[in-house]
């Protein structure tokens, strides 16, 4: 049996958190994925083990049921990752997924988007992205410089599913749900921001990774593939969380990856829901 999803209700939508793998890395393995800031970010750390996972979040809104990422899927060691597997051991059709927003096309979010078979795993649903990522990405010159089996993927992904809508951010692709730039970690990486009654979340994907780089932003993960411009993103999501007290989602976070960015004096700190 998988693990029980965390629920949750924002104003009217009532989410679910569902995770598709966690991990525990020793404080010096995780400090080594900041190359620039091994020593800082080994000093943030401090000595605790870092618990990570993969956490996708299911939105019920009225009549759109919407997934946010798709984990890795058959790219996971595990056959179909643990998001497919969980979601029908919860009771969620797949077939009953109306929207998969796409946050940005690393494997770890989009490789649970086809079955083994290379058929969509969500079968009714529409695909949202930013047009920036998705041009990126399906260029011929990107799509030559991967790895085959990774390249062939992202193809027939996208030539899998029918309705593929692509935006260009800033934008409100749903009603109450926008599509905020965060450019850098890929090229047309994006935020979430729901807000539904007042209440809002914002769902930073991959801008930063662990509560570890709140006071130390200019960390960038070895992942990044802009970094300065990764920087900047990073530094302007934290801001938006502390100043507006948003509830925050992070995708790499411990499960289920749900808490504020406070201030204590003249250092950030990471509050749990």
């Amino acid at each position: 049996m998988t693990s029980s999803p965390f629920i949750f209700q924002l104003g009217a939508v009532r989410g679910q958190i569902f995770t598709d793998g966690v991990g525990v890395s020793a404080p010096e393995v995780s400090a080594a994925r900041y190359p620039d800031h091994v020593e800082q970010m080994r000093a943030e750390i401090g000595e605790a083990p870092v618990h990570g996972s993969r956490n996708v979040l299911l939105l019920d809104a009225g009549e759109e049921r919407i997934l946010i990422d798709t984990g890795e899927g058959k790219f996971n060691a595990v056959a179909d990752g643990l998001l497919i597997p969980a979601l029908r051991d919860h009771g969620v059709d797949l077939g009953s997924i109306t929207t998969v927003i796409l946050t940005h096309f690393h494997m770890d979010h989009i490789g649970g988007l086809l079955t083994e078979e290379g058929t969509p795993t969500f079968p009714n649903a529409r695909l949202i992205a930013a047009r920036p990522e998705y041009d990126h990405w399906l260029s011929e010159a990107t799509l030559a410089a991967l790895p085959a089996d990774r390249a062939a993927f992202i193809r027939s992904t996208f030539a899998a599913y029918e309705r593929v809508e692509l935006v260009t951010p800033p934008a409100e692709v749903l009603p109450g749900i926008k599509l905020i730039p965060a450019y850098g970690h890929s090229p047309g990486q994006c935020a979430v921001l729901i807000e539904s009654q007042g209440e809002r979340l914002l769902h930073i994907a991959d801008s930063w990774h662990i509560p570890a780089q709140l006071n130390l932003p200019e960390a960038r993960i070895k992942f990044d593939a802009v970094p300065e411009q990764a920087i900047a993103s990073r530094r302007a999501l934290m801001e938006r969380a502390e100043q507006e007290n948003l509830l925050t989602l992070g995708y790499h976070f411990e499960f289920p990856g749900l808490g504020h960015v406070r201030r204590a004096g003249n250092r950030r700190v990471w509050i749990i829901k």
